[in-house]
C-alpha cells in the first residue's frame, strides 16, 4: 500500500467518525497553511518532504501502530523514489 492511499483512508475514517474534523482543521493541525495540503497529498498530486511526513504523524490521532505503519509506508516511497531519481541522474551523466 501507498502512503498516500493509507492517509486518504485514515482522513476519510476521521471525517466519518467526528463531521466537526474539516479539511481546514487538519491541515491547521499538522502546521500546514494551505487548507488543502493534506489532501493533495491524499491524491497524488503532491508528496510529503520527510520531515512533513513526521510532523503529519505526530499531528493526527494515530495510534502508535498507525504511526510506525505510516512512517514504514513513507519510508519505502520515499527511499525508491530516491533511488530512481538517482539512477536517473546517473544515466543523464552517461548519454
Amino acid at each position: 500500500m501507498d502512503y498516500r492511499k493509507y492517509l486518504a483512508s485514515f482522513l476519510g475514517n476521521l471525517k466519518a467518525i467526528d463531521i466537526n474534523n474539516s479539511c481546514r482543521k487538519l491541515n491547521s493541525l499538522c502546521g500546514f497553511t494551505s487548507p488543502n495540503a493534506l489532501q493533495l497529498v491524499a491524491t497524488g498530486q503532491r508528496h510529503f518532504s520527510p520531515s512533513s511526513a513526521i510532523r503529519v504523524s505526530e499531528a493526527l490521532p494515530f495510534t502508535v501502530t498507525q504511526r510506525k505503519e505510516f512512517l514504514t509506508l513513507f519510508s519505502e516511497y520515499y527511499n525508491s523514489t530516491a533511488e530512481m531519481l538517482a539512477f536517473q541522474e546517473l544515466t543523464k551523466k552517461v548519454a
